[in-house]
């Protein structure tokens, strides 16, 4: 039997606690620093400025605490009593305040919001936003009211506006890789359904720096539209919507060197036959997915050989043999009516998708990755889970993440917009 030796202690480690008590002491002293320069700002204010202010009298001092991006900051300021000849009547004010671009009720200073505008960019969702800030003790709610306090889409514009470098695509193969998903949201307290049609655009693969890098794409840009559920979009226009997206970011495009990659819906077929005489590729993880699917349909023996063949003919590019092979297999078998219904509707799916299928091993085409882009883009952003966002706050949340990839400045123009 084994003794247990009370007298074992774990190995004193303090280095930890070392590091956590400086970077506290760190944040401490920097919040001391500037509730010290706010004050003699005041005092500043008070001697050179009350005087030329006539009509200001001192009435007292108040305490304000504020939330900047070391913490919380309390300093006392004078408060001030004056004639308003507008309104008629005596008003307060605070000089201080005026002088830092403090609002009445604001708690959380303008450099904390832009660091949680930058994160929520960078796709880092809330609870990640709030570790990256847990000195800060911000709560949810005050990163969705940031959120909701700016208007993302209008300094987005902007920002393309004023951008003027465009990327050379000339005698390049410029890849167009469109999906869709499906998201609720609440406009005005009412849940809404929307659709949000993503797009994205790159060159293909960039050359790997060492051998077993991760592949990269190279000149990608992000564009999204989002509607209500059950409004129509016309293929011609949409078609022209891709091809201002296109000019905006590109020049010396060749549009007979476009490549529409796609999961095979007809909406996607119809684009890339809206451009005229262009490459088709069908997405690989929704094309093996519907086989697998056709398959287990179908009741009989040695399933996995039967996949593993269609998967192969898929991958060759022989779409009239993989037509062909699936035919075959549900007439053979004796089949209920519904199931014979979902099976020739994934026969009909792979005969519409013939182009994608034959384009499968040619040396031009490297994959579809929508799909993850999706993932990563917006269904990343509620954090995979049952949540529902408020419209503007997904609106906002999504044109931050496409600001980020297209390499769009929007803090900038944020800033600049509360400085003047």
């Amino acid at each position: 039997m084994l003794e247990i030796n009370n007298n074992l202690k774990a190995p004193e480690n303090k280095h930890w606690f070392s590091l956590f008590t400086t970077h506290k002491n760190m944040y401490t002293n920097k919040c001391k620093q500037l509730a010290n320069k706010y004050e003699k700002l005041d005092e500043y204010l008070y001697k050179y400025h009350y005087r030329l202010k006539q009509g200001y009298k001192v009435v007292h001092f108040a305490l304000r605490t504020i939330i900047t991006i070391f913490g919380n900051v309390t300093f006392k300021r004078r408060r001030y009593k004056y004639w308003n000849q507008k309104s008629g009547k005596f008003e307060y004010v605070c000089l201080l305040d005026k002088e830092i671009g403090l609002l009445p009720k604001q708690r959380i200073y303008f450099d904390v919001q832009f660091k949680v505008l930058s994160l929520l960019g960078d796709g880092k969702r809330y609870r990640d936003v709030l570790d990256a800030l847990n000195h800060c003790y911000i709560s949810k709610g005050s990163i969705s009211n940031i959120l909701n306090k700016y208007d993302i889409a209008e300094y987005f514009q902007l920002a393309e506006k004023e951008t003027k470098t465009r990327i050379d695509v000339k005698n390049k193969d410029l890849y167009i890789q469109l999906d869709e998903t499906f998201l609720a949201t609440l406009d005005h307290k009412v849940k809404k359904d929307q659709r949000i049609r993503l797009v994205t655009f790159h060159t293909g693969h960039k050359e790997k720096k060492y051998k077993n890098a991760r592949r990269e794409l190279e000149n990608k840009r992000v564009h999204f539209l989002m509607l209500k559920v059950g409004k129509r979009i016309n293929t011609m226009d949409y078609r022209d919507l891709l091809i201002k997206e296109l000019q905006k970011n590109y020049v010396n495009i060749n549009y007979d060197k476009i490549i529409v990659c796609g999961d095979g819906d007809t909406w996607i077929r119809e684009i890339a036959n809206s451009f005229g005489n262009v490459r088709y590729i069908l997405d690989g993880c929704h094309a093996i997915k519907k086989l697998k699917q056709t398959a287990f349909n179908i009741i009989f023996e040695n399933r996995k050989v039967t996949i593993n063949s269609w998967i192969k003919l898929y991958k060759d590019g022989n779409h009239q043999e993989l037509i062909k092979n699936i035919r075959s297999s549900f007439a053979k078998n004796e089949l209920n009516k519904d199931i014979k219904t979902n099976l020739r509707k994934a026969s009909n799916y792979f005969s519409n998708n013939k182009q994608g299928i034959h384009n499968q091993n040619l040396e031009w085409n490297i994959g579809c990755s929508i799909e993850s882009d999706v993932s990563h883009l917006v269904k990343q952003q509620l954090g995979y889970g049952a949540k529902i966002y408020n419209h503007k706050n997904l609106n906002n949340l999504l044109h931050l993440r496409m600001a980020n990839l297209n390499k769009l400045n929007v803090l900038h123009y944020i800033n600049k917009n509360i400085n003047s």
